[in-house]
């Protein structure tokens, strides 16, 4: 192999790395900066999204045991309507102290969908989160 094609090689594949940590790079800090919309677009896509299924998400052990161990923390389903009439509901943990939502990989969920079962519809009334006890 001539020494400008192994040369030509190696700059290549130096541009080809440096262009994926740059664009893994972006990826990762858009990310943070807006988690939320990271996880909308992996929402759960259901028919209906079910009272039930919002509190069976706060019922699993993980989420329990986080809630009884830190007294700040909350259960809270937030509503989201975009204007073609899609619905995201998240199902999260929000600290009361920091006035934030908290652990967004571990206990928080979102689904997604045109509809909300009656029940859902009922606790919603005309807020945006709920507070679930």
């Amino acid at each position: 192999m001539k020494m400008e094609n192994i040369i030509t090689t190696v700059v290549w594949t130096v541009i080809g790395a440096v262009a994926v940590g740059l664009i893994g790079s972006l990826i990762y800090f858009r990310a943070k900066k807006n988690p939320l919309a990271m996880l909308k677009a992996n929402a759960i896509e259901v028919g209906v999204i079910k009272f039930q299924d919002i509190i069976a998400f706060f019922k699993n052990p993980a989420c329990l045991d986080t809630l009884k161990k830190n007294k700040n923390l909350l259960a809270v389903a937030i509503r989201e309507e975009e204007a073609d009439g899609t619905i995201f509901v998240q199902a999260c943990l929000y600290d009361e102290e920091k006035e934030k939502v908290i652990d967004m990989e571990n206990s928080f969920i979102v689904y997604k969908s045109k509809h909300m079962d009656d029940e859902l519809t009922k606790n919603f009334g005309n807020k945006d989160m709920i507070v679930l006890q």
